[in-house]
């Protein structure tokens, strides 16, 4: 790792590190942030990289480059030197690759395991409030009436007893016309009485003074 940022190297100083990139196969990170260069020097370390292919990072900010394609060529030859060196490394100590998947397998296993908890929890607290909401209905049932619930069921029955009332004075009230007026028809027991009285009933009738 090389790092040269805030030295003012300007342009000059760039290509004077393009060359060495040119030659250099051991540097991976190199720092030159903060030195005042512009597209030209910004230009000369991408053309610099194309031959090197074990720089992996590269920091420029803080500089005048003003074209972002440079910066955007720049990223993906450090992109593929990254991605180069994984698979080098890999093929060099296989036993990388092993301890990566380890460490995936156990991170889903623990994943899954909270999940299963947070199941396990939520199903745990569903059934305290079901439970819970059970015996305040229990409560309830059991819980003796309040005063004002008395007053209600009585006036609830006061209601229903005016109601019978009301409905036997009426029942009563038609039976008692009615018999008036089969009396008055001269419908009822007794021979010749009924007849007089049937003519009596149509007379009182036929005045409108039988109701």
């Amino acid at each position: 790792e090389v790092y040269l940022g805030g030295n003012k190297i300007g342009d000059m100083g760039a290509q004077s590190v393009a060359n060495l990139l040119q030659r250099n196969q051991i540097i991976t990170d190199l720092g030159i942030d903060e030195n005042s260069v512009s597209d030209a020097g910004a230009k000369s370390l991408l053309d610099a990289l194309s031959h090197n292919s074990t720089l992996q990072t590269l920091k420029i900010n803080g500089n005048n480059i003003q074209t972002e394609g440079i910066v955007d060529g720049i990223n993906e030859v450090l992109k593929v030197n990254r991605e180069n060196a994984r698979k080098k490394l890999l093929e060099e100590h296989p036993e990388y690759e092993m301890s990566k998947i380890k460490k995936e397998v156990k991170k889903k296993k623990v994943r899954r395991s909270r999940d299963g908890t947070n199941k396990s929890s939520s199903s745990s607290r569903e059934k305290d409030r079901k439970s819970s909401s059970s015996n305040g209905d229990r409560q309830d049932k059991d819980k003796p009436a309040t005063d004002a619930q008395i007053t209600i069921a009585e006036e609830t029955l006061a209601d229903n007893f005016l109601k019978d009332r009301k409905k036997s004075l009426e029942e009563e009230k038609s039976t008692t016309l009615m018999s008036k007026f089969k009396n008055g028809l001269g419908l009822g027991s007794g021979g010749g009485d009924g007849k007089k009285k049937k003519e009596e009933g149509l007379k009182s009738g036929r005045d409108g003074s039988f109701c």
